[in-house]
């Protein structure tokens, strides 16, 4: 009991749930990750513990049962089935609900969709997933984000000629929004790129190096003096890398904190956390004898139960957050400690569109490391010569106290 107690408060208040998937750049909605592996796009259903191979691709996003990538120079919508929906031309795609927005170059179809007199432009473009019907938005830009109403995207000012920020020239790339219903185009004048919605109306996005956030019904904006890149946003919880490392930041309490998870490019629904490691730091997490980027999926337990998310609590083992003075996300007088994997049972892997079935892949779950449990277990036998001894002549003393 004395060695529980010892090491009981070395346990990460993060407990990493599922590991050793290969990939990077992973999206998430509910029990499902899609994320890039060796030029493919994998689908993950969490609830049966299996991964598709969908096809060769790149930037995936997921919303519900559908799945969007491109794929040389087209983007492909999956459903439920996991089987082809739609395709159409253009990149970088975002589902919401029923419809889908992508960019298309003008060139790639020789069409102007911006009816500008030139080739020369990326314009955004709308897919409804129930008919298969694309729409021109007629908005010329990149990087498209979808919401229940409006669409936010990037314009590089110099594609349409009008220094969108007023600062004097036409070098930077502005966010700007569209209407869905009325299809007007409002002009926030803020740099900005990497965008990522929430449902709650907030885009995330990073503004000069910093983390920022807008939002989107009335463009109010905050840029954070925080540095971070590749932003994903749920509720109120922004989650991005900065120097290989995940951290989360509040938007309603301005909590911030580094996430105690040995990985970057976080994505985050609810209370899970879904990451990569690099195996050339982590050592071999998946025991398959390379070094590779692996998907893992870390939750959210509240160790120190202040209703503090551990993702933006900067001190998760004691209530409370404290104060942070060089600003690394960690409090000055908190104490956390890493903790180490232990591995778990395999999934199965399915085939895909165009793909062979591959080797099933390791999974594991975290919790104390496991020199933990080696030395406490030296310690117990250590100890037990002294406390046979001492239960020998404590019962010989009751013995002849009790005269029997």
């Amino acid at each position: 009991m004395l060695v529980l107690l010892l090491f009981a408060g070395m346990v990460e208040a993060l407990l990493i749930e599922d590991v050793a998937l290969p990939g990077a750049g992973p999206q998430v909605y509910g029990d499902a990750v899609v994320f890039e592996r060796a030029g493919n796009v994998v689908l993950y259903d969490g609830s049966r513990r299996e991964e598709t191979i969908l096809g060769a691709g790149k930037n995936p996003h997921i919303f519900g049962f559908s799945v969007a990538f491109e794929s040389e120079g087209k983007v492909k919508v999956f459903g439920r089935e996991r089987s082809l929906l739609h395709e159409a031309d253009g990149t970088s795609p975002f589902v919401y609900s029923d419809f889908a927005v992508f960019s298309t170059s003008e060139r790639a179809l020789g069409i102007d969709f911006s009816n500008d007199g030139d080739l020369d432009d990326a314009v955004i473009r709308q897919l409804d997933l129930k008919t298969g019907e694309v729409q021109n938005l007629k908005a010329v830009g990149d990087n498209p984000v979808i919401g229940p109403r409006r669409v936010a995207f990037v314009t590089r000012e110099g594609d349409v000629g009008v220094d969108l920020n007023a600062d004097g020239d036409l070098s930077d790339r502005v966010i700007r929004i569209l209407d869905r219903e009325s299809r007007q185009v409002s002009n926030t004048k803020v740099a900005g790129e990497q965008l990522a919605l929430g449902k709650s109306g907030i885009l995330a996005f990073v503004s000069g190096g910093n983390i920022a956030f807008m939002d989107v019904r009335t463009e109010e904006t905050n840029v954070t003096d925080i540095k971070g890149e590749r932003p994903a946003i749920y509720d109120d919880i922004i989650v991005f890398s900065r120097d290989g490392k995940s951290y989360g930041y509040s938007v309603k309490s301005g909590n911030f904190a580094q996430i105690e998870v040995d990985g970057a490019g976080p994505v985050i629904f609810g209370r899970d956390l879904i990451f990569a490691s690099d195996e050339e730091k982590t050592g071999d997490l998946n025991g398959d004898g390379t070094r590779e980027a692996v998907i893992r999926i870390a939750r959210d337990e509240d160790a120190d139960g202040d209703d503090v998310s551990d993702f933006v609590d900067n001190c998760p083992l004691r209530g409370g957050t404290g104060e942070d003075a060089d600003g690394d996300g960690r409090g000055d007088d908190c104490v956390r400690k890493a903790v180490a994997d232990m591995v778990a049972p395999a999934v199965n892997v399915t085939q895909g569109e165009g793909n062979a079935s591959q080797e099933s892949v390791g999974l594991a779950r975290s919790g104390i490391a496991w020199y933990w449990y080696v030395l406490g277990i030296a310690l117990a036998l250590a100890a037990s010569p002294y406390v046979w001894r001492f239960a020998v002549r404590y019962y010989r003393r009751r013995k002849k106290s009790f005269g029997f």
